[in-house]
């Protein structure tokens, strides 16, 4: 059998993949595994962050519990170790100590996982990392660009030009978004070398099915409770809403570090009309999703939001911001409608339209399946067979 028949083997690397320990982190690229895994055989390497000093709590304690090696989802993952800090994550710290130890441990790997490609999602640190180990092991490396590591970490002088170094050494550049793909290019990335592949959406969204539980309108959110999703705006909209007699409620999907400070508000506004689920397993989401009528995603900078995709392939309509990511996604009035963020007027008054008009679902649905782990695992193959091209000729 000719080499070219034989399937890859890639080999992943994130520092945020799901775990039995945290199993809601990184979804987004387990789910790119998934679609590659139905081409390639794929391997994925998550460190194991620790340190010496023990402290009562601190963000390394998120790692403790875990095993070295488990199958998450479908796909077998190594959890190496990795030095860290305690007390505070601090990331050009831990691109450097990833970019120290993942040599050594990916080059222990292919001893019984001889990997043709190493397959990076994030600019930094893993990104970096990769291409140093790529460099030392001989190996083609493609970068993913998911979407904090271009549009906040790049605003940070120190981890600039690990960045810039990333995005001129790997093979080749993929980003989940055109706009991630421009900035990726104003940064250093040879214009050839980036390419757009959106994120896939899982089948289970897909088959899902509109259910109508109750009388009244739902406006539904999911992600971090943090600034940068534009939250805070979403629910002071809404109350504009229930202030006009709009007979809705919202339903609040996540954690984060402004749920005190959002709860606070509700209680005092709109007590009664929103609920916080707090963190739900992804398996439920589908379900939560057919039974809402819209869903809101008020988010500041964005790379390619799949919580927008898997409504979409829920049949749920957009109810988002203008830019990056979001609007390539709600590429038509047919899906969604776009305000300007962090105008929370404007969003007030696209909720009550979104809330009132009668939405093709069907439509919505079929868009979002032009996004299947097939179509876009063939995306990748294309990318892969560029990597080995250039890496070997």
């Amino acid at each position: 059998m000719q080499r070219s028949e034989k399937r890859l083997k890639i080999l992943g690397v994130s520092e945020v993949f799901p775990s039995k320990r945290r199993p809601t982190i990184g979804t987004f690229v387990s789910g790119q595994c998934k679609s590659i895994a139905k081409y390639c055989d794929v391997l994925f390497v998550s460190p194991r962050f620790f340190s010496v000093f023990f402290l009562s709590w601190n963000w390394l304690s998120l790692y403790r519990g875990l095993k070295p090696r488990d199958v998450i989802n479908g796909i077998k993952v190594y959890y190496p170790l990795v030095p860290a800090i305690p007390r505070y994550y601090n990331i050009l710290l831990q691109t450097i100590s990833m970019a120290l130890s993942l040599p050594f441990h990916i080059a222990r790997l292919r001893k019984w996982f001889n990997f043709d490609i190493i397959h990076a999602h994030g600019i930094v640190p893993s990104g970096f990392a990769c291409v140093v180990t790529g460099l030392l092991l001989k190996k083609p490396v493609v970068v993913t660009a998911i979407g904090a590591d271009i549009n906040d970490f790049s605003r940070l002088s120190y981890l600039k030009p690990l960045i810039t170094f990333t995005l001129r050494k790997a093979c080749i550049i993929t980003a989940v978004s055109n706009s991630l793909r421009g900035k990726a290019i104003s940064l250093g990335a040879e214009v050839d070398n980036v390419k757009f592949i959106p994120r896939s959406v899982d089948d289970i969204f897909l088959n899902s099915q509109y259910i109508r539980r109750k009388n009244i309108k739902t406006i539904l959110f999911v992600g971090q409770l943090i600034e940068r999703k534009g939250v805070e705006d979403l629910i002071r909209a809404f109350n504009m809403l229930i202030g006009r007699n709009i007979d809705a409620e919202l339903i609040i999907v996540g954690e984060g570090v402004l749920y005190k400070e959002l709860l606070c508000f509700v209680n005092s506004n709109c007590s009664g009309r929103v609920t916080f689920l707090g963190t739900q397993p992804h398996s439920d989401i589908p379900r939560i999703m057919s039974e809402a009528d819209i869903l809101c995603l008020p988010s500041y900078r964005e790379g390619w939001p799949n919580v927008c995709m898997e409504a979409l392939a829920c049949g749920l309509p957009i109810v988002g911001t203008d830019i990056g990511g979001i609007n390539e996604i709600v590429s038509s009035s047919d899906y969604g409608v776009l305000v300007p963020p962090g105008d929370y007027t404007a969003l007030a008054k696209a909720l009550k339209y979104a809330l009132t008009k009668d939405w093709d679902r069907e439509k919505i649905r079929e868009y979002a399946s032009n996004y299947t782990f097939d179509k876009i695992g063939q995306m990748y193959m294309d990318v892969y067979a560029k990597a080995k091209e250039c890496f070997y000729r």
